[in-house]
């Protein structure tokens, strides 16, 4: 358990919150995030409950673990990314769609869409006050997919996002597709997880939506 008085951090979801592809000991964005907070003079714990690999149906299994609804109820802050997976593994085997072909992951976006609208909800009633900050999603197909539909099918899970979270008061989407468009020097060498320096965009992105209480000024 944290330390009376601490600000929590508590950091759910899947790789992405995790660090992977962040140098060794890095702690991908949430540390980061940690680690700005502790400049302004808050004492801040990050417990990190994310999972490798983890789609939308097993952050809903996860959210039934008492242990993991203690953490949430007791969070300063909830940090989530999660639907990246329900979108790459969907787009796994499929047949890479021409101009005319339907687009693979329409299936998927309609689960992990119900998934998403259970989720947040769950999320708010553990923890009525805390923040609630998840990623948005930026481009996780390979290069010879096409570009134009991969742009609309982005977009598409990023809608899904925003109108999840419309329903959860104090809920926020924050925007990394911008982030990593072009922009292969942030990402890690499996060009699928950010790098050092794409976690400290996500990080300064997450920062820029809080608008957490000043910390008193300590006497002397």
């Amino acid at each position: 358990m944290a330390s009376s008085g601490a600000f929590r951090i508590v950091a759910l979801g899947d790789s992405l919150t995790r660090g992977t592809g962040d140098a060794p000991g890095g702690g991908g964005y949430p540390e980061r995030v940690a680690a700005a907070l502790r400049k302004d003079g808050r004492l801040v714990t990050v417990e990190n409950l994310a999972v490798d690999g983890s789609e939308t149906g097993d952050f809903l299994t996860k959210m039934e673990d008492t242990v993991v609804k203690e953490r949430i109820a007791g969070a300063s802050l909830i940090l989530l990314s999660i639907g990246g997976n329900d979108l790459s593994h969907s787009i796994r085997g499929a047949a890479l769609p021409g101009e005319a072909a339907a687009d693979p992951t329409t299936p998927a976006l309609a689960s992990a869409s119900l998934n998403l609208q259970r989720i947040l909800p769950l999320l708010r009633k553990q923890n009525p006050s805390a923040p609630i900050r998840i990623l948005g999603l930026y481009n996780p197909f390979p290069d010879t997919f096409d570009r134009k539909l991969a742009k609309e099918t982005l977009l598409k899970w990023n809608v899904a996002l925003e109108e999840a979270s419309y329903a959860v008061p104090g809920t926020t989407v924050v925007p990394t597709a911008d982030l990593f468009d072009e922009r292969p020097d942030r990402l890690s060498p499996d060009r699928f997880h950010p790098g050092a320096n794409g976690y400290d965009e996500i990080a300064g992105r997450v920062l820029s939506t809080l608008n957490l209480p000043a910390t008193p000024t300590r006497k002397s």
